[in-house]
């Protein structure tokens, strides 16, 4: 509550005791607040912890004031960071079949708000990225993961039987998207697959050589040519920034066959990010905008003056899953949040917000245009924290289900909010 007279020193005492939950501006006071600091906005919990939904005036013993209620609105969750599920957790959550005994949800909350111990993730990474049933046993798995090797070893010899065909022919489609891809993969996480044998001086002008002769990278390019070339459900071309993807889930599974198909199941989600009219990236772009307007007015209205709605800034966020803002230990506890679907399809959107949100100060009474903007945002790429980032997603998520009296779940998105 705020005092609207201006006589208030000789009732100090009075106000000292009364309830520590009430704040005590004058309306010039408040307005002066307000106008001062772009970061407050009455609609926001992200900064301000309360919606102050009620005003009504009291005409008291010691003066008139406003009283701004907040009996219907009760201070949010604090969301925290727990620590990954482990592997005696995993396992007690499986009969002696092998079958899952516990509510998955329950697991996906887990995951979500502590990721997942990194000697695990080859294990859990195929039940949330479609390439196990939920309700499989170990029989029926390890029957999945012989079949899928059967297949993808079938996928794999067709293109380069293809291409052998092809050798002495024009530039074809598939030589064309071979030569894309090996140029993409020597240049994608070289400190985990630099190999201090291979010269890349030599070979500087010839990807190819240079992927010939590294296990790890003919590995990454086989799971991309297989992927775009001959997968029948697979796109069909290659495009900037599925090495990222795939070269994250390679040195997380540790196997060729698994990372593939953990891969199809990732593209399954973001093959749209990759579509040549731009609609996949626009459509992630329109709800983030969304979102920012709905939770954050200020931050939105800077964006509008600084000529960046368009939230380009953004862009590589979305396109690569974070994979170039966070070291690859914090990417992989990143996807983990994402890829647990507990919020539903679009954490990554909340993410993107999230991130604004941390560093709004700085955008709004910091930045003067759209270049500094990017700068800005670029600067932030490894310099993230992991945890600070989730825990504020959380947060931001709790905020808009609260305002659109909505809850999220695995397979609800925020498409049909906007």
């Amino acid at each position: 509550m705020h005092q609207t007279d201006t006589s208030r020193n000789s009732n100090q005492e009075q106000l000292d005791s009364m309830d520590s939950s009430y704040v005590l501006l004058s309306s010039s006071e408040m307005a002066e607040f307000v106008l001062s600091y772009p970061s407050v906005s009455p609609i926001s919990l992200v900064n301000n912890d309360v919606v102050w939904d009620n005003t009504i005036e009291d005409d008291t013993a010691i003066g008139k004031f406003e009283i701004w209620s907040t009996d219907s609105t009760p201070a949010p969750f604090k969301p925290v960071r727990n620590r990954p599920l482990g592997i005696c957790e995993w396992t007690l959550y499986f009969d002696a079949k092998g079958c899952l005994t516990s509510n998955f949800n329950d697991i996906r909350l887990e995951i979500f708000r502590g990721g997942i111990e990194e000697q695990i993730r080859k294990e859990v990474y195929p039940f949330l990225l479609d390439v196990y049933s939920l309700s499989s046993s170990t029989l029926e798995r390890d029957r999945i993961k012989v079949s899928n090797r059967s297949s993808y070893i079938s996928f794999l010899n067709q293109w380069q039987a293809e291409l052998e065909h092809q050798k002495s022919t024009k530039t074809t489609v598939i030589q064309e998207n071979l030569f894309r891809i090996e140029k993409d993969v020597v240049r994608t996480d070289r400190i985990f697959y630099d190999d201090p044998s291979t010269s890349t001086i030599l070979h500087q002008n010839d990807p190819g050589c240079i992927i010939n002769q590294n296990a790890k990278l003919t590995q990454l390019r086989n799971i991309l040519m297989t992927y775009t070339t001959s997968f029948p459900f697979g796109e069909p071309m290659f495009v900037q920034g599925m090495a990222d993807l795939a070269s994250c889930l390679l040195i997380t599974l540790e196997d060729e066959s698994d990372a593939f198909w953990c891969f199809v199941g990732l593209m399954e989600r973001m093959k749209s990010n990759f579509y040549e009219d731009g609609s996949g990236i626009r459509r992630q772009l329109h709800l983030l905008k969304s979102i920012l307007l709905l939770l954050d007015k200020p931050l939105y209205s800077k964006f509008e003056e600084l000529d960046s709605l368009h939230l380009f800034c953004s862009f590589r966020w979305l396109l690569v899953l974070f994979r170039r803002e966070f070291t690859l230990k914090d990417c992989q506890i990143i996807w983990d949040a994402c890829f647990s679907d507990y919020y539903g399809p679009d954490t990554h959107i909340f993410i993107s917000v999230a991130i604004f949100q941390i560093y709004r100060n700085e955008i709004i009474l910091n930045i003067d245009d759209g270049d500094d903007l990017l700068k800005f945002i670029h600067s932030l790429s490894m310099n993230l924290s992991v945890d600070r980032v989730l825990a504020k997603t959380e947060e931001v998520i709790l905020l808009f289900q609260r305002l659109k009296g909505v809850q999220l779940t695995v397979s609800r998105s925020i498409s049909g909010y906007f």
